[in-house]
């Protein structure tokens, strides 16, 4: 059974609904003076609530709940879903709740595996009945865990790319024999490659072959990482970048060079350039650790 209080307020129309709803107008009055509203917000009958979510993991599904106050008086549940996509592209879903006060609203894991900065929501009240309408309002924003749920009235409105991130674990693409490794930063993604990794083999041809990697916008190269270790002939060895102090090398052919953690925006890309790459030279598919926040 639903609780239900004694009537304390009253809506009016001051004006009839246009066709989108934007023209309607409203008047709220209670019924005992000195009353205070029970929340900032208003869901008039032309307004809904909008969803939107950015994700980089499958099978999750978020629940929205809460709680609003109707003109009777009655406080009436909020029970609906909402599926991100799993690709960091945005998913969006409108909801008309009912009119009345909106007393709590919170967004929650139903199902599927998150870890913090993996799935980024915010909440809007969108005012129009025809299309998308326009936003007027933003409730929160926030990413969502397991053990965090952004919650309106207490939640803020937070950046996507605040906080620690998320930490992934990337393999890339192998290359081809004398083709180099290139990877990109994925569109609604923010960057900091911590770790990259990858073995490289040289064919009989007879060169000493210099590894750099090289970061850059898409177009232009604005990090060049060079190995400063001569890469002979018909050999085989492990390239290491990360934030090391200084470059190493290990008894049994690792190399170890240092990586500035420098933030990636997407179309951003992590490549190799090889002084005389030649004949079979070989790279393997990189293995690379980084950073990542989602970007609306």
């Amino acid at each position: 059974m639903q609780p239900v209080l004694t009537s304390l307020f009253s809506r009016t129309l001051s004006s009839s609904p246009t066709d989108d709803g934007d023209m309607t107008d409203s008047l709220i009055t209670f019924t005992r003076d000195g009353v205070q509203p029970p929340s900032r917000f208003y869901l008039r009958p032309f307004e809904r609530i909008e969803i939107r979510s950015w994700c980089s993991v499958a099978g999750v599904v978020l629940g929205v709940h809460g709680l609003i106050l109707t003109p009777k008086s009655i406080v009436q549940e909020i029970a609906e879903v909402h599926s991100p996509n799993n690709d960091r592209s945005e998913a969006s879903s409108l909801y008309f709740i009912s009119e009345g006060f909106l007393l709590h609203l919170q967004i929650r894991i139903e199902s599927g595996t998150v870890l913090p900065g993996e799935c980024f929501v915010t909440v809007h009240i969108v005012r129009g009945l025809a299309g998308a309408g326009v936003r007027v309002s933003t409730l929160f924003a926030d990413y969502v865990t397991p053990l965090v749920s952004p919650t309106y009235p207490v939640s803020g409105i937070n950046q996507s790319t605040a906080g620690v991130g998320a930490i992934k674990s990337i393999t890339g693409t192998d290359p081809a024999a004398t083709i180099e490794i290139s990877e990109t930063v994925p569109p609604n993604a923010r960057w900091i490659i911590l770790a990259v990794h990858f073995t490289f083999i040289t064919g009989v041809d007879v060169a000493d072959r210099i590894i750099h990697l090289q970061l850059d916008d898409g177009t232009s190269t604005f990090a060049d990482i060079c190995s400063t270790t001569a890469h002979p002939a018909s050999t085989t060895k492990v390239y290491n970048f990360a934030n090391f102090g200084s470059t190493q090398i290990a008894p049994d052919d690792c190399l170890y060079v240092p990586l500035p953690l420098v933030p990636l925006l997407e179309g951003y890309r992590v490549r190799t350039s090889t002084d005389l790459i030649v004949g079979t030279d070989d790279y393997s598919a990189p293995q690379l650790l980084v950073q990542e926040w989602l970007t609306e």
